[in-house]
């Protein structure tokens, strides 16, 4: 992951709520419907030939290995952590959402058009590399992992992301389905009054 500041400081965050909603405010917290965490992994993937070849490897190599490989393990515990992390915050917002009467919902959300307390989803989704277009694979993964880049580099991984944020189909449908609820907020259908504030 980039620098794991993103993970970290949500995660924290979530841990040291007071309230199940927390980071969001109440009337985020009612008018949710997807909350979209994306993970960027600019790790390099190093291919190592040593079943191929006869000769002998050599320990500064092993070492590096050894290396890659523990630094691969602690990115996906942080994935595996901030995953937690977030379907724990799902399970809290859906009981916070449930357990208001309707009269709260209305004054938070303005509306109770397709209020469904359940229907709030928060999904987390790993982008590296590999989801980009397969040709530039071997360029990106050649790219040193560092803050000062060439113009050249930085334009084809920007380039790069937005492919890769195209072709996962977990975040269309996520995107498309925000766009198609706009209307229900910021649309003319008006609010619905509710009925006996239950």
């Amino acid at each position: 992951m980039t620098d794991n500041l993103g993970l970290t400081g949500l995660t924290l965050e979530r841990a040291a709520a007071q309230t199940p909603y927390a980071p969001l405010s109440p009337r985020q917290a009612v008018r949710l419907r997807n909350f979209l965490f994306i993970v960027t992994d600019a790790g390099v993937h190093t291919r190592y030939g040593w079943g191929v070849s006869p000769i002998t490897t050599r320990l500064d190599e092993v070492v590096a290995a050894a290396s890659d490989t523990a630094l691969a393990a602690a990115t996906r515990s942080g994935f595996d952590a901030i995953d937690l992390a977030l379907n724990q915050w799902q399970d809290a917002l859906v009981r916070y959402r449930c357990g208001l009467t309707r009269r709260e919902v209305l004054e938070l959300r303005g509306t109770l058009e397709q209020w469904d307390c359940r229907d709030v989803t928060i999904t987390t989704e790993r982008i590296s590399f590999r989801e980009a277009d397969p040709d530039l694979f071997e360029r990106l993964n050649g790219i040193p992992t560092r803050l000062n880049l060439p113009r050249q580099q930085v334009d084809l991984i920007v380039e790069a992301a937005r492919g890769a944020i195209r072709r996962n189909a977990n975040i269309s449908a996520i995107a498309h389905e925000t766009r198609r609820q706009e209307a229900i907020f910021d649309g003319s259908r008006g609010s619905l009054v509710a009925g006996d504030g239950t």
